[in-house]
């Protein structure tokens, strides 16, 4: 095989993505759920299995600067409206828990910290930045199909959760 006849995974619907500040962010998941239905934990996700260490990591990393963790995938199906979480679930959870006080970074709570929304929000400063992809797949099986591919090679899910999601497709045809 030569490298153009490598096969393409499909398009996304938004090739750049939208920048958040994190604590913009979480208003911005905040308000999907509550106005247009987001699932954040749909059904081929594999739940909320990071412990509080493990957040309590992830923000500690992002606030020192770390570059990696910052880009969320959801699709949002403009025909059907549903709208779910693809990539990003264990990073939002840890977020959302950081933002609302349930958990310290550093020793401290988020309103310890003094953050302003254009320091992690609304222009935020690029050690803060989030990055949300929106892809706009028409049927669930090129959901999961997304899902798998993005998730299968390399990152810390086992064996059965892909395998879970890989049934799910072959569920549908």
């Amino acid at each position: 095989m030569k490298w153009d006849e490598i096969p393409k995974f499909k398009e996304f619907g938004i090739v750049n993505p939208v920048n958040y500040g994190f604590a913009l962010y979480v208003e911005f998941i905040n308000e999907q759920i509550d106005k247009y239905d987001l699932q954040l934990n749909p059904e081929f996700q594999r739940g909320h299995v990071w412990v509080e260490e493990q957040q309590i990591k992830y923000i500690e990393f992002i606030l020192r600067g770390g570059k990696t963790g910052r880009d969320f995938y959801f699709n949002w199906n403009q025909k059907t409206n549903e709208y779910v979480c693809v990539d990003g679930l264990q990073r939002t959870k840890a977020f959302m828990r950081f933002i609302t006080g349930e958990i310290m970074v550093f020793g401290q709570y988020y309103d310890d910290f003094g953050f302003t929304k254009r320091v992690a929000g609304y222009n935020p400063l690029p050690e803060f930045r989030i990055n949300v992809y929106m892809n706009h797949l028409e049927n669930k099986k090129e959901i999961l199909e997304w899902y798998v591919d993005m998730n299968s090679g390399g990152t810390p899910h086992t064996n059965a959760e892909i395998e879970r999601v890989k049934k799910m497709i072959l569920e549908l045809g």
